[in-house]
């Protein structure tokens, strides 16, 4: 079973409408014209915490196993999440903790399950997003050999 996941870090933002539904449009395409089998939708949030009290509620412990998992699969085939973490300290608590922010559009392709691939994410130099992978699994919809087929990065 191959799957679309699209995490957003929130419904809206300036100038991301347009963007955002153009994102989703093509991955629905995909999966009516059969190249996945099913596209999902979540919402982040604009950052995620990872001190032991916000990770220990049950969203933030997902979203953060979630992104998690995309290191992992980052790691296995040396590629770079563009990510953002971050050290805060309090000015009023003295506490310190760290911070996620996800990219405005993150796209997980799975098969099975698996994690086949995590864009936006650079390996061998080129970057390659979120937008640039639908559009290459969109041509390969309409005959030449979808990405999401070989698992690996649109050239």
């Amino acid at each position: 079973m191959r799957t679309l996941d699209l995490y957003v870090r929130s419904l809206v933002g300036p100038g991301n409408h347009d963007k955002q539904d153009d994102l989703l449009a093509a991955a629905a395409r995909l999966e009516r014209t059969g190249v996945v089998d099913e596209t999902r939708f979540t919402v982040l949030g604009e950052k995620l915490c990872r001190c032991g009290r916000c990770a220990s509620r049950r969203p933030t412990r997902e979203r953060l196993r979630e992104i998690d998992r995309w290191r992992s699969w980052a790691e296995a085939v040396g590629a770079t999440l563009l990510l953002d973490e971050h050290p805060v300290r309090s000015s009023i608590t003295g506490q310190e903790f760290r911070y996620v922010v996800p990219p405005t559009v993150t796209l997980v392709c799975r098969v099975d399950g698996e994690i086949e691939a995590v864009y936006p994410s650079r390996r061998d130099g080129s970057v390659v997003t979120p937008a640039d992978y639908l559009e290459a699994a969109t041509d390969g919809a309409e005959g030449t050999p979808s990405p999401l087929d070989v698992g690996t990065v649109p050239e």
